[in-house]
């Protein structure tokens, strides 16, 4: 199986969800699969890695170790008809995850989604309004899940959370 990775951290940032990621991506190799990881690009990492496209993109304001990538490509489309996928798994709800949603649904692909953590939690990295975008994050996230046809909770408060909100 062909599978698409869309993620908005990965190498050389490091996180538990780069760090789930490579474990991920490691064991479908070791089972086979072949897979394609769609990430931000980080200025200075100029490693090449085989299977992994990069997209352009900005420093977060509140961090600028962590970038945000720009989720428009050109060639994406012709790229991920190129290579064959057979489904696309996001690892994220926003703009990397908004592409590769995008992408299956134009594509006929499945799309699978991990629910890496309680998102709702992390808007202290917004630059504005952690309030409105704490209540505009809890609205979104349930909406994301019912476009997806599997959706992937790693731990049981995240599986009560996802149950809780759908």
């Amino acid at each position: 199986m062909k599978i698409g990775m869309f993620t908005d951290s990965y190498r050389p940032y490091t996180s538990g969800l780069v760090r789930s990621l490579e474990t991920t991506a490691s064991k479908l190799l070791e089972l086979g699969h072949e897979v394609y990881i769609f990430a931000p690009h980080y200025p200075r990492y100029a490693e090449k890695e085989a299977g992994v496209f990069r997209f352009v993109s900005l420093p977060s304001p509140r961090f600028p170790e962590f970038t945000i990538a720009l989720p428009f490509s050109l060639s994406l489309r012709s790229t991920v008809r190129r290579i064959g996928l057979d489904v696309i798994h996001v690892h994220s709800p926003f703009s990397m995850g908004q592409l590769g949603a995008h992408c299956a649904r134009r594509s006929g692909l499945p799309l699978i989604f991990t629910y890496h953590t309680m998102y709702d939690q992390y808007v202290h990295y917004m630059p504005f309004a952690r309030g409105l975008s704490r209540r505009i994050v809890r609205h979104f996230l349930p909406a994301f899940c019912n476009r997806c046809d599997v959706v992937i909770a790693p731990t049981k408060i995240v599986a009560d959370l996802i149950a809780a909100q759908l």
